[in-house]
């Protein structure tokens, strides 16, 4: 028999050939190979340790939790876009890696359409996006598959979305309304399911179009209308309400006394940073010692009560001259501000003089030699106000003497003035401490004095002149909206609805005899009565028209003022923003520089419309109501009715507020931050000097000075002078694409109706703008035409 050669591999890796006289079995084979790997001292390998019993049960465990967990991100849609589709499509579609992403991205669209936050949001700001293609169609765009859904959701803007989310509760009584008769089988019910009724129309009419579509069209209005306002849920449950409910419940809550604590502070620190002066005032001398380094603060309840208090007390002393509050002012305590240093010795100064020339005093003084010794020791007299200690007192009293003497003044003087001077220090302390709010009030009410009498200089003067002339030179469209925007403003804030006695002549009266100016500082009026008046004939002609402007601009708001006390039964002050209302300190110095240039009009109203907005929310629904009636619609920050022939009736002139303060339409910065006149300035100037359209641009030329001096006076001049100009000389206009205006649509913007083009042109207009100024970047830069178009060569 032949023999029978087997090649083995040994553990080492090496290979070998054993010969065997017949076939051998496998046990042969490896006995053999035992031997020959034991005679060339080849270890036999470690034998693999076998798992214990619980790390087998530990394993079956993790598994089990590994597999269930999967599960779990399955039915909860955790799992990746790629992992459900490689799940879904199993391992055949590896080999088509597109058609894998594509799925991934249809399972992608899927989660986000059907996301639950998102899902919420939209039923609250946008109910007509809760349909199932409209999500998904979205989705799927915003995910780039191919696929599609041939609808997508819709653009909510900022007034619709408030609106939605006002009509919430009417919404959701008006599905529960149609659910019902929907299962009772009432005629005309059309919706499935509840989430059906909940997306249509949320009016108590839409209710009657769909059970009682035999009653004719003009009854259902007549109908709906009184529905929406008497049985609208905000009547019933305003948060002003829900709060007072709440609060003691909530107060018995642990944590509620921190809580509580903890907003005071909140509260305090906010109205610190709006009124620096009076609150550092109030603390300083609020605070008590028990040490030299154990402060007794007050309660942060109790500083905000006092803050109010100082603020009210301030306004009473708007009537006080500078002297008068000087010689009231607190001395004591040091202060950081060399401003308030200033103002305290010259505060000290004037008491320590009145002090000197009393007639009684057995030396007698006149009133120049005592300002002249006062001025000699100035130094010495900051050294007292700043004492902390007896020892800071013997040191400035001897240092008072020391500089008196050696300026040759009698002896008896010196000791004098050193014995007054520290005994004026302590009454002065004594008074602060004993009423701190009233210390915090001379302090601001001196402030706004010494802002009142300062110089404006040249940038606050031209920020007065643009804003009078976007103001109270803009006549009469800027008076006409102000008087119909004032009945809105406190319709919104709640006032109430209750006929005054007093006739309607005594209250016009009474508005047009309280002040000159209304809205002082968002017309310019504040600054540009400050300092020396104008010398020229040119400038006091200019400055008349000015005040006479500002005064029939101002009477828009009286004559509303009157209205709004006789239907109200309030006083008409409460309607005014008379020259004595101050805005807080930030922000009056925000307005001066121009950072916030109409600044008076949404401090005055903002806190009135939150107050109407917490008490009585269904006149804004109201609100909202009528804006849908009337067909209002929004795009790219405006709120506007379309008319015919591409035009449009600008609403947001009329608003209390803009609802876009804080929105940015494509390719802008936000409005509040686009209408910065320093930036807006800069921004247009600039750009026509490098060649862009002028504003307004259909008085564009090809020379860039004069675009940028037509853009310089648009903002001289007021905006009735450019529409009065439209109607004089049409001719001078070249609108690109032309404009849908007539000559009667200028005449009403002159009369304060905002006639515009139709915002849904805008976004042609605005990309055919962005291409001109790419264009005109890639000339300066040195890019020929047929370079930015090549197919224009051919």
């Amino acid at each position: 028999m032949p023999e029978v050669k087997v090649r083995v591999q040994l553990r080492d890796g090496r290979w070998a050939t054993i010969i065997f006289e017949k076939q051998p079995t496998p046990e042969e084979i490896d006995r053999e190979a035992a031997a020959l790997e034991a005679l060339l001292g080849i270890s036999s390998p470690t034998p693999t340790a076998q798992p214990t019993q619980a790390q087998q049960m530990a394993g079956a465990l993790r598994g089990t939790l590994q597999r269930g967990w999967n599960w779990l991100r399955g039915k909860l849609g955790l799992k990746s876009p790629e992992e459900r589709a490689a799940e879904i499509a199993g391992p055949a579609m590896a080999k088509h890696p597109e058609a894998l992403q594509e799925m991934a991205r249809i399972e992608a669209a899927r989660q986000q359409a059907s996301s639950l936050p998102a899902m919420l949001r939209d039923a609250a700001i946008a109910p007509q996006n809760l349909a199932a293609e409209r999500r998904y169609g979205s989705a799927l765009q915003r995910q780039g598959a191919q696929s599609g859904t041939g609808t997508e959701m819709e653009q909510v803007g900022v007034v619709g979305q408030l609106g939605n989310i006002l009509s919430l509760p009417q919404r959701g009584a008006v599905a529960w309304a149609k659910q019902i008769a929907q299962r009772r089988g009432a005629q005309g019910s059309k919706y499935a399911d509840s989430g059906e009724a909940f997306m249509d129309a949320a009016e108590w009419g839409a209710l009657l179009e769909d059970m009682a579509p035999q009653l004719p069209k003009p009854v259902r209005q007549a109908l709906s209308v009184p529905m929406d306002i008497v049985l609208d849920p905000l009547l019933l449950v305003p948060p002003a309400k829900v709060a007072a409910v709440l609060a003691p419940i909530a107060s018995k809550l642990p944590g509620a006394a921190k809580a509580t604590e903890l907003g005071g502070k909140i509260q305090f620190q906010a109205l610190k940073w709006l009124h620096p002066t009076i609150a550092s005032t109030l603390e300083q001398y609020a605070t008590k010692w028990e040490g030299p380094d154990t402060p007794i603060i007050p309660p942060a309840s109790q500083l905000v009560q006092r803050l109010r208090q100082a603020l009210q007390l301030a306004s009473e002393m708007s009537n006080r001259s500078i002297g008068d509050l000087v010689q009231e002012m607190p001395i004591v305590a040091p202060s950081n501000d060399p401003m308030a240093a200033a103002v305290k010795l010259s505060a000290f100064m004037s008491r320590l003089r009145d002090q000197l020339t009393w007639p009684q005093r057995a030396v007698r003084m006149t009133q120049r030699r005592a300002e002249q010794i006062l001025a000699n020791i100035n130094e010495e007299l900051l050294q007292i106000l700043q004492a902390q200690s007896p020892e800071d007192f013997v040191r400035a009293e001897r240092a008072i003497k020391t500089k008196l003497r050696s300026a040759g003044v009698p002896d008896e003087i010196a000791q004098m003035v050193s014995y007054l001077a520290r005994s004026v220090r302590g009454v002065g302390e004594f008074q602060a401490e004993a009423a701190p709010e009233r210390a915090a009030a001379i302090a601001e009410a001196i402030r706004r004095k010494m802002v009142d009498a300062s110089d404006p200089g040249l940038w606050q003067r031209m920020l007065g002149w643009w804003k009078r002339s976007v103001t109270s030179l803009n006549l009469p469209a800027g008076a006409i909206r102000n008087f119909l925007g004032n009945f809105l403003a406190h319709y919104l804030a709640n006032e109430p609805m209750k006929l005054s006695p007093r006739p309607f002549a005594e209250l016009l009266k009474e508005a047009f005899g309280t002040t000159k100016f209304t809205r002082a500082g968002d017309i310019g009026a504040d600054v540009l009565k400050r300092g020396e008046p104008p010398k020229q004939a040119m400038a006091r002609a200019a400055q008349t028209v000015a005040d006479k402007a500002g005064e029939i601009y101002s009477g828009a708001d009286k004559l509303a003022a009157a209205i709004l006390a006789k239907l109200s039964d309030k006083p008409v002050e409460h309607f005014l923003i008379g020259e004595s209302f101050r805005l807080p300190e930030r922000i009056e110095w925000l307005s001066r520089v121009g950072l916030v240039p109409f600044a008076t009009w949404p401090t005055f109203i903002a806190p009135r419309l939150w107050k109407g907005f917490m008490e009585n929310p269904a006149r804004w629904h109201r609100l909202g109501l009528a804006l849908l009636a009337a067909g209002a619609q929004e795009k790219d920050n405006n709120l506007y009715i379309p008319l015919k022939d591409n035009k449009a009736l600008n609403l947001e002139p009329f608003l209390p507020l803009s609802p876009y303060m804080f929105s940015a339409s494509e390719g802008d910065l936000p409005e509040l931050l686009a209408r910065w006149p320093a930036i807006a300035f800069a921004r247009d100037i600039t750009d026509a000097l490098a060649g862009a359209p002028a504003r307004p641009a259909a008085l564009s030329t090809e020379l860039p000075p004069l675009n940028a001096a037509i853009t310089t006076l648009n903002y001289a001049l007021p905006p009735t002078f450019w529409n009065a100009l439209r109607l004089a000389r049409p001719q001078w206009f070249a609108d690109i694409p032309p404009s849908p205006l007539s000559k009667s649509d200028y005449l009403l913007r002159v009369l304060g109706a905002g006639i515009i083009r139709d915002p849904a042109q805008y976004a042609a207009i605005r990309r055919r703008r962005e291409l001109e100024k790419l264009r005109r970047l890639m000339r300066r830069v040195g890019v020929r035409a047929n370079q930015m178009n090549p197919d224009d060569e051919e």
